[in-house]
């Protein structure tokens, strides 16, 4: 089953256009994965699979307020996560340097690896391996790994400037994407 799991996750995680298309060049950017299956795995249930985005029916901006108010489960993280993703996929590279400016240097791609490596369980067992020098970490050790990843995604959005600028750009592409003429249908 964990290893299942880390094959999802690896699928899961983003990866820049860039170095994407260096790998793949003929696809403009990752959008989905397959799991290919050649054993049976998949013939039998193995896990709970949900989507990114588990708290659809929290508003972004209240969503992203809640981390920096503590809700740091998984749900809201993946949530988070997820938002950002979809954010990144319609932002200008203005946008994204403007976020970087006030994130203290780390992209918005960065910042969306960091809250899915908090939530997986491959990453989960990397730290404990790390901080505690152990193959096989115990319970408590993984518990407090998973603290510390938890940690690092969530202080930048501590910062109540990045918050209002990811704000602000997710309202302005709303307003514009809502209002382009292209979507406006006028009777004559």
């Amino acid at each position: 089953m964990a290893y299942f799991e880390q094959m999802k996750g690896r699928g899961t995680r983003t990866i820049s256009a860039t170095d994407f298309n260096a790998v793949t060049p003929d696809a403009p950017a990752k959008t989905h994965f397959v799991i290919v299956d050649a054993v049976g795995v998949c013939e039998n249930d193995k896990t709970d699979t949900r989507p990114l985005e588990r708290k659809k029916s929290i508003p972004f901006d209240k969503l992203i307020h809640l981390v920096a108010l503590g809700g740091r489960d998984e749900d809201t993280l993946t949530s988070v996560a997820g938002s950002l993703a979809a954010l990144d996929r319609e932002i200008d590279d203005r946008d994204r340097q403007e976020i970087k400016n006030v994130a203290g240097g780390k992209s918005l791609k960065e910042l969306i690896n960091r809250l899915l490596d908090a939530t997986d369980p491959d990453r989960q067992i990397e730290k404990a391996q790390e901080i505690f020098k152990t193959e096989a970490p115990t319970a408590e050790q993984l518990k407090k790994a998973t603290a510390e990843l938890v940690k690092v995604a969530c202080t930048p959005f501590d910062n109540p400037t990045l918050r209002n600028a990811i704000i602000d750009i997710t309202n302005r592409l709303i307003i514009v994407w809502t209002y382009s003429p292209q979507y406006v249908n006028i009777e004559a």
